[in-house]
């Protein structure tokens, strides 16, 4: 392309020039959204698709154009914000595009890089592309800016609780100027992201676009080397990164064998006639509050969550056992026989659940078993040997999506939509409580046994030879009166 030609396309701020035509085919498909005032909009490609090409593109157009007052209707320039998981890798990445992309445009439409407020600047009215990491310190510094266009780079890829901040401090500036936001990214690689809600609501309104590596034209001359690297084609790294596909990493997961069997053991169990009962909780004030109630098939040695209830917010002792209560009646009854019940270590809310309404819980022992605890629990799943009723949504969401918060494996991740993995941890805190060797038959009961054979002569044989009738029952030692003393003693 001439020179004039050229520069009369950056003036007027049409750079589609410098895409490939499936790219265009992409970008005239996300103009459109915006054209008809949806503002939400997902690239979901492949690695080597040029989601960065696009992007880079949409921002220079947006800051060659610049933007106006809504007030008053004057011009003034734009802001971008070009937001990803830190801002190292958001200069690391974007600047090279820049930086190439700018190489033959005019002077009056040139641009250069501000340190002071990391942005991408333009000459022609000073339009500014900023630069911004999805670190807590930085997205705080975003708060009350007004925005033209902000892209989230990699969006699946960062952290959930940055990705809700993100909700509530950078999204906002997008309303007064109605604003796009652009979602570039592959696969997010945990499951309940919350980039996957995004995504549904975008492709509810077709306003993303999905394009794995066989979508580009130009695949053929790298494709092998990207299996290599990805560790082969039938990996997880490759069919999430570039075949889109929904899989995760099992090292990032509590219970990987969930995403296995989890629909398998997605059951409604009816009640034995005899069984023990469990309550299992998790308190968690800054998150959630779960009590799960459950049962022991002795028979099958299952163990089954029947319901749940979440408790979220500034609730009460008296909340908690309002719920506990309410739903064991619901469930086994007004005289519902031995139930058990288990609670992480607060103390002032279990004693006061103790005192105050008659509810005692055992407080768990967590800390150094904690890990022991987990593996525990995963071997029950592997094993078949634990199911949960399908209207325990709660439970069932975080047993597919609770992540570890680092590689160590020593705390779970937090998130709005799961907490801190609380429902987990009410289930494993249940596990670990169980008496798995208890039958809870009567004998009474079992066709051809004698229940009488069974008391007094293993455990009281001496005092059965002597009393035969009182063997049959315990007996408690005789307490000394208060103020007794052995006068032959002091004598």
């Amino acid at each position: 392309m001439n020179p004039e030609a050229t520069a009369i396309l950056w003036m007027g701020g049409d750079l589609e020039y410098k895409l490939r035509p499936d790219q265009r085919a992409t970008f005239d498909k996300l103009k459109r959204t915006w054209d008809r005032d949806y503002r939400e909009f997902v690239l979901l490609l492949s690695r080597q698709q040029g989601k960065t090409h696009i992007c880079a593109i949409l921002a220079l157009e947006i800051a060659l154009r610049g933007s106006k007052n809504p007030d008053t209707g004057e011009s003034i320039p734009a802001a971008v914000c070009w937001l990803t998981k830190t801002k190292k890798s958001a200069k690391a990445t974007a600047m090279h595009v820049f930086r190439t992309f700018t190489r033959d445009a005019p002077a009056e439409c040139a641009f250069y890089y501000d340190r002071n407020d990391d942005a991408w600047v333009c000459t022609k009215n000073q339009s500014r592309i900023y630069f911004v990491g999805a670190e807590s310190e930085t997205i705080e510094l975003q708060r009350g800016r007004t925005w033209d266009l902000v892209i989230v780079d990699e969006a699946a890829h960062i952290k959930p609780v940055s990705a809700e901040q993100i909700n509530g401090t950078v999204l906002p500036g997008t309303i007064k100027r109605k604003a796009m936001v652009v979602y570039a990214t592959t696969r997010a690689s945990i499951p309940h992201h919350p980039f996957d809600d995004v995504l549904a609501k975008c492709q509810a309104n077709d306003a993303f676009v999905d394009l794995n590596i066989y979508d580009d034209p130009t695949h053929p001359d790298y494709i092998d080397d990207a299996i290599e690297k990805a560790g082969g084609i039938e990996s997880t790294t490759f069919r999430r990164e570039y075949l889109n596909e929904r899989v995760f990493d099992d090292s990032s997961l509590v219970v990987p064998e969930w995403q296995i069997l989890g629909r398998e053991l997605t059951v409604v169990r009816p009640l034995p006639q005899y069984c023990d009962k469990y309550v299992g909780m998790d308190v968690g004030h800054r998150d959630l509050c779960v009590p799960l109630f459950g049962f022991l098939d002795f028979a099958t040695q299952t163990l089954h969550i029947q319901a749940e209830k979440v408790l979220k917010g500034n609730w009460t002792p008296g909340d908690v056992a309002y719920a506990v209560t309410s739903t064991e009646t619901a469930l086994w009854g007004s005289s519902p026989g031995k139930v058990r019940r288990v609670a992480d270590k607060d103390l002032t809310l279990l004693a006061s659940l103790e005192v105050d309404y008659r509810l005692y819980f055992e407080p768990v022992a967590g800390g150094r078993n904690k890990p022991a605890m987990i593996a525990m629990f995963r071997d029950l799943i592997a094993g078949r040997r634990f199911t949960v009723d399908p209207s325990c949504t709660k439970t069932l969401e975080t047993l597919y999506g609770a992540t570890y918060k680092s590689p160590s494996g020593h705390d779970f991740d937090r998130t709005d939509k799961l907490g801190h993995a609380d429902a987990l941890d009410s289930a494993i805190y249940m596990a670990h409580l169980i008496d798995w060797n208890r039958n809870p038959r009567p004998i009474s009961t079992v066709p051809g046994q004698d229940p009488m054979k069974y008391l007094g002569r293993q455990d009281f044989p001496a005092r059965e030879a002597k009393h035969p009738a009182s063997a049959l029952v315990p007996q408690r030692p005789q307490r000394r009166p208060f103020g007794w003393t052995n006068r032959r003693r002091q004598a």
